[in-house]
């Protein structure tokens, strides 16, 4: 599940599916939930995508786009 269009990453198989949510409005149908192996959560960081975690059935990753970095 991507929080934009798959085109936007390139590369992908056009046979892979790909469920869409910004982690705005009401997340994906329960089949499409428990489906998802790989979850890219949206930026910046929403609760909304949290309350899904445990509706991921088959998840293997969960990857958030936002990093920090410190300068000294």
């Amino acid at each position: 599940m991507l929080p934009y269009r798959a085109s936007r990453v390139g590369g992908l198989p056009e046979s892979l599916p790909v469920a869409v949510w910004d982690g705005t409005g009401g997340p994906p149908g329960a089949e499409t939930l428990e489906a998802v192996e790989f979850f890219v959560i949206s930026t910046p960081f929403s609760d909304a995508a949290v309350a899904v975690l445990p509706r991921l059935l088959r998840s293997r990753v969960v990857q958030s786009l936002s990093a920090a970095s410190t300068t000294s």
